[in-house]
C-alpha cells in the first residue's frame, strides 16, 4: 500500500468514526448494526477469552484491556445512537426508545464500574 494509500485509509476511519459518534449513520444502523450486534459479538469474544485463555495474570490482564476496549467503543456507539435519535425524523418511540437503552447501558456500565471497584481490584490482586 502506498503512502497515500494509507492516510487515505487513516482518513476514511476517522471520517466514520466521526459519522458514528455524531449520529449521522442514521439510528437503525447506529443501534442495531454498530451496538448491539458489534457489542454482542465483542462481549462474547471476551467472554470466551476469558473462559478459554489460561488462568494466570497475563491473561487477565489482556481479558481486562479487551474489556476496557469494548467499553470505549460501546460508550462512543452510545453517544452516536443519542445523536442519531436527536436526528431522527421517523416514528418518535424509536426515539424515545434508544435513549432509553442509553440511559440504562450508562447505568449498567456505572454499577460495573463500582463493583469492579469493590469486588474486581481484590480478586486481580488475590491472584498476583
Amino acid at each position: 500500500m502506498s503512502t497515500d494509500g494509507a492516510a487515505q485509509v487513516a482518513a476514511d476511519q476517522v471520517n466514520f468514526l466521526q459519522a458514528l459518534v455524531g449520529g449521522r449513520l442514521g439510528l437503525a444502523a447506529t443501534y442495531w448494526l454498530f451496538g448491539l450486534l458489534a457489542s454482542l459479538v465483542g462481549y462474547a469474544i471476551v467472554h470466551l477469552a476469558a473462559t478459554v485463555l489460561p488462568d494466570d495474570r497475563m491473561s487477565k490482564i489482556m481479558v481486562l484491556v479487551f474489556a476496557l476496549i469494548l467499553l470505549v467503543y460501546t460508550f462512543l456507539v452510545s453517544v452516536g445512537t443519542w445523536r442519531a435519535a436527536r436526528r431522527y425524523k421517523g416514528l418518535r418511540l424509536w426515539v424515545i426508545l434508544a435513549k432509553i437503552q442509553v440511559v440504562l447501558y450508562f447505568f449498567f456500565v456505572a454499577l460495573t464500574v463500582i463493583a469492579f471497584i469493590f469486588f474486581g481490584v481484590e480478586v486481580m490482586a488475590s491472584t498476583a
